[in-house]
C-alpha cells in the first residue's frame, strides 16, 4: 500500500492510519519494488478474474442495463459469494486464528475543506456544487464518500448530496445543481 505508507506530501492521516493498522495485527508494511511488475501478480491476478466473472454474470443475465443500482450490487454480491464458496473450508479453519478487529474503525470517506462561494458553489474534485443559499461565505467540512459528499458546519450535517465525477475525457470539469427552494 504505497499509497498509504511514507508517500512523499500523501495524506498523512491515511499513513498514520495504516501504522495504527500495521501496529495492531504485528504487520511490516513493505513496497513493491520499482519497475518489478510482478510483484502484485497474487492480487493483480484474482481481481482480473473477478472482473472476468462479472463481466460473464452480466453476459449470460443478456443485459448491462440495470433498474437500480441495488440490482447491480445484487448481482456482484452474488458473484463474490459464489466465488467465495470455493474457499469457505479454508477460510473456516483461518479463522480460528484471527485476532480481533482495532478497536477504532477506520474512516471510509476521505476529509476536505471548502468555503461556499456567493453564487452558493463549492468545488470539490473539479466538479462544481450548487448549495443552499444559507451557507454562502460558510466554511464546510466534507466526507467524500464513494457515491456520495455529506457536508457539515462543525458537527451538524447541513447538506448531502450524490458525488459527481468527471467522465467525459474531453471535459476536465462537471457541474451539479442542487435541487433547493432558496
Amino acid at each position: 500500500m504505497s499509497a498509504a505508507y511514507k508517500n512523499l506530501g500523501g495524506n498523512k492521516a491515511l499513513t498514520r492510519l495504516y501504522d495504527e493498522l500495521c501496529d495492531h495485527y504485528r504487520l511490516q508494511p513493505t513496497r513493491n519494488n520499482t519497475g518489478i511488475a510482478h510483484e502484485n501478480g497474487a492480487i493483480e491476478s484474482l481481481h482480473g478474474h473477478l472482473k472476468n466473472r462479472i463481466e460473464q454474470a452480466i453476459y449470460l443475465r443478456g443485459s448491462h442495463d440495470f433498474g437500480s443500482l441495488e440490482a447491480y450490487r445484487l448481482l456482484i454480491e452474488s458473484v463474490v459469494a459464489k466465488l467465495n464458496q470455493q474457499c469457505q473450508a479454508k477460510f473456516e479453519e483461518e479463522k480460528k486464528h484471527l485476532q480481533p478487529l482495532p478497536k477504532y474503525r477506520v474512516p471510509d470517506y476521505e476529509m476536505l475543506a471548502a468555503r461556499v462561494r456567493c453564487h452558493r458553489t463549492v468545488e470539490v474534485r473539479c466538479v462544481l456544487y450548487t448549495v443552499t443559499s444559507r451557507l454562502i461565505g460558510r466554511q464546510l467540512e466534507l466526507r467524500l464518500y464513494h457515491d456520495r459528499i455529506l457536508g457539515y458546519l462543525g458537527n451538524h450535517q447541513v447538506v448531502e448530496m450524490p458525488r459527481v465525477r468527471v467522465t467525459d475525457p474531453d471535459k476536465r470539469r462537471a457541474l451539479y445543481q442542487l435541487q433547493t427552494c432558496d
